[in-house]
């Protein structure tokens, strides 16, 4: 999908550090061509597309606003544009952190939405952690216009390379069965 950190080719881009806050912007002024979506894969840019983020460190945390836009300006068939919106937080205090997000998509062609998502980390004795996490995805239409999710997850670190994770998720879409997943895991860094 087309988003903010996401990619696409033919860009000029700009990255900037004042203080505390960090600028990034990345605009493609190439006119794009039919043939751009067989040799990029669809990761072709257009006259138009827009990727940009404002990103605040604050003490314990920061907050940030990212925006992208599809301006698709081809003059060929294919969807009209997409312009996507976020907005995230983070603070720590103490042994937690809390994480927050809105993201909101419009479309010419396809389904406008909104997802809201909230998280919860704790450090624990011994290495550990947990995270809990709830979200919602809103759209303007559809069979399921809203779909409820949570998760929550231990964590135990045996050193700074080697680490497992439980992790249990259950999505809650209206109209349809819940779907629900465990996943168990090691993660071990070169």
């Amino acid at each position: 999908w087309f988003g903010q950190g996401g990619y696409f080719s033919n860009a000029i881009s700009y990255q900037k550090k004042f203080g505390m806050a960090k600028v990034w912007l990345a605009y493609s002024p190439e006119e794009s061509h039919p043939q751009d979506a067989l040799s990029n894969a669809g990761h072709a840019g257009a006259k138009g597309d827009l990727m940009a983020s404002l990103v605040f460190n604050i003490p314990n945390g920061q907050v940030g606003v990212a925006y992208a836009k599809d301006n698709n300006a081809t003059g060929t068939t294919g969807p009209a544009g997409e312009k996507n919106t976020k907005v995230f937080g983070k603070y720590s205090f103490g042994t937690s952190t809390v994480l927050a997000q809105y993201e909101q998509s419009k479309s010419d062609v396809a389904t406008d939405y909104k997802v809201y998502f909230v998280g919860y980390q704790l450090k624990l004795p011994s290495m550990n952690k947990l995270a809990v996490q709830l979200g919602q995805t809103k759209l303007d239409s559809g069979a399921n216009p809203k779909t409820g999710y949570a998760a929550i997850g231990m964590f135990h670190n045996f050193s700074k390379k080697t680490s497992i994770f439980a992790v249990y998720r259950k999505t809650s879409p209206d109209g349809a069965n819940d779907q629900k997943a465990f996943s168990v895991g090691l993660r071990e860094k070169f």
